[in-house]
């Protein structure tokens, strides 16, 4: 009963005009984001430019978190993301001078003098020890409040630098032997898909049951005897399955090219982890935009669905701001660089917390929309009143 439902449901899905509409999108995006992603080729000695990787040099992460605290100091604007939805805190005037006080003891210089300084480059204090500063910025943090670009993992995991050649051989090497080449592009596949995935699946969402409202098919549904979970269950899935396939599709045939690399090198690749990476990576994603659309949409109406999904996309994008090695619980994970096998390895068991909770954070929305939906039929449709 419920599998005729779906399908069903997926059948109206592929005559209306959303799902076309969300076809040619997501097809346009790739294209125009994954289509200049340049092949493998071995690393030769000369090089000018070799890329670059991230770099865990404690000067180079204390002079980069000190410009951005210069920076933040100076407007007195700084940018947390305590829920996944970024937060602008505005200092008062006493933490404000303590926050001055932190960048002093860090740089040796009084934060009124290097403002007045249009010169002025922000230097490390000679002889400043990193768990001094680190110190420093657990106190900093105190004042602006959690998930700020001052948390340790946030400072650590954004600093990148150029490779030398050698670095760039044993990258080529790992790409290979580890990742066997697809794996490492799939990543990128995957961090590029997930920002327009982050919306672009609330189309079906929210148009079938702005459809119904337009149409007065809610009335016959609401006095159906089908139970309120099996109608939505239905709908949910065959939305999720509709988004879904055309990800594998795209994401396989964007990616043949590399196959051929692969194959060329002479290395082995899967396709069924190809598709298990694109499952894990994204499945979990597109459920809970679809579970939030869909509950939104049932609270307030399609509009404000439609903006709040979107301010949520933005500010996860926005607080997304390690572009590689941090998961963290954000709704749009990132990894914007063919490589770095190892570090994937390191953190692979930050991806699976992240998606783990957003795939189950998506299964406590569907039941809250079907208890909604339940409760609004046996009350003809009214939720209040």
């Amino acid at each position: 009963m419920l599998w005729s439902l779906i399908k069903k449901e997926c059948s109206q899905i592929v005559r209306s005009f959303s799902f076309y509409l969300y076809l040619i999108i997501f097809i346009l995006f790739v294209t125009s984001q994954f289509g200049d992603i340049p092949h493998l080729q071995k690393p030769v000695p000369g090089l000018k430019d070799y890329g670059t990787t991230s770099s865990k040099d404690p000067e180079v992460i204390m002079k980069d978190g000190l410009n951005n605290l210069f920076l933040e100091l100076c407007n007195n604007k700084f940018a947390t993301y305590p829920f996944m939805i970024i937060k602008n805190v505005n200092l008062d005037k006493q933490d404000l001078e303590r926050a001055k006080e932190y960048f002093k003891d860090c740089t040796g210089v009084e934060f009124d003098q290097a403002r007045a300084d249009e010169t002025y480059q922000v230097k490390v204090k000679k002889d400043l020890e990193y768990s001094h500063f680190l110190n420093d910025m657990k106190q900093l943090c105190k004042l602006i409040g959690s998930g700020s670009y001052y948390e340790k993992d946030n400072l650590e995991n954004r600093v990148e630098r150029p490779m030398t050649y050698k670095e760039a051989l044993k990258e080529y090497e790992d790409i290979c032997r580890i990742d066997h080449i697809t794996n490492a592009y799939n990543r990128v596949f995957c961090d590029y898909v997930g920002i327009i995935l982050a919306i672009l699946p609330m189309l079906l969402g929210v148009t079938r049951a702005v459809r119904d409202r337009r149409s007065n098919a809610i009335e016959i549904i609401y006095a159906k005897q089908i139970s309120a979970a099996r109608l939505l269950l239905s709908r949910y899935l065959a939305n999720v399955i509709m988004t879904m396939i055309p990800v594998y599709v795209v994401g396989i045939l964007a990616q043949l090219p590399i196959v051929f690399d692969a194959k060329v090198a002479n290395l082995s690749v899967s396709y069924v982890t190809l598709i298990k990476d694109m499952t894990i990576w994204l499945l979990p994603e597109i459920m809970v935009v679809l579970a939030c659309s869909s509950l939104l949409t049932e609270l307030f109406g399609g509009l404000l669905a439609i903006i709040g999904q979107t301010v949520w996309t933005i500010s996860s994008l926005a607080s997304s701001m390690t572009l590689m090695g941090h998961f963290g619980y954000h709704l749009i994970i990132r990894w914007n660089q063919v490589g770095s096998s190892r570090l994937f390895l390191q953190t692979r068991t930050q991806l699976y917390q992240n998606r783990g909770f957003f795939f189950v954070f998506s299964i406590l929305l569907l039941a809250a929309n079907i208890a909604i939906y339940e409760y609004k039929r046996r009350r003809g449709g009214v939720l209040l009143g």
